[in-house]
């Protein structure tokens, strides 16, 4: 085998290792944004009651960790603790890193053979 064969090889070998390392990094941020998202919507809906909107102001009954009930009837929904709402900075990054690592995937799979592409997850698995 020639030398340029076998560099060409080793060239898409690594080409793949390095998709299959931003895929997994794509998958981890969006794991980690994820999380903060769940969050936010957890609160909204103890606060909102937008899962049965049964209460405009179920907010006056929501289950909040840091705050004790206002009165013996049971609070509307599961407890959540306001102090776990990530900021708008956690989220704005977050979302940021979600989206430079998938600009790089695409442009990683836009490098690759279409033959090594039939053997991969295509980057829009993760959208």
């Amino acid at each position: 085998m020639s030398i340029k064969k076998s560099h060409a090889r080793e060239h898409i070998s690594g080409a793949a290792a390095a998709y299959l390392e931003a895929y997994d990094a794509l998958e981890r941020a969006a794991e980690k944004t994820q999380i903060l998202v769940n969050r936010l919507i957890a609160i909204a809906v103890a606060l909102t009651d937008t899962g049965t909107r049964l209460r405009d102001d179920a907010w006056k009954h929501a289950a909040l960790g840091e705050l004790s009930a206002v009165s013996a009837a049971p609070a509307y929904g599961p407890t959540v603790r306001l102090c776990n709402t990530p900021t708008a900075k956690q989220l704005l990054e977050a979302i940021a890193d979600w989206r430079k690592k998938r600009i790089y995937l695409q442009r990683l799979w836009e490098s690759l053979p279409a033959e090594m592409r039939a053997t991969l997850k295509m980057p829009a698995t993760l959208d």
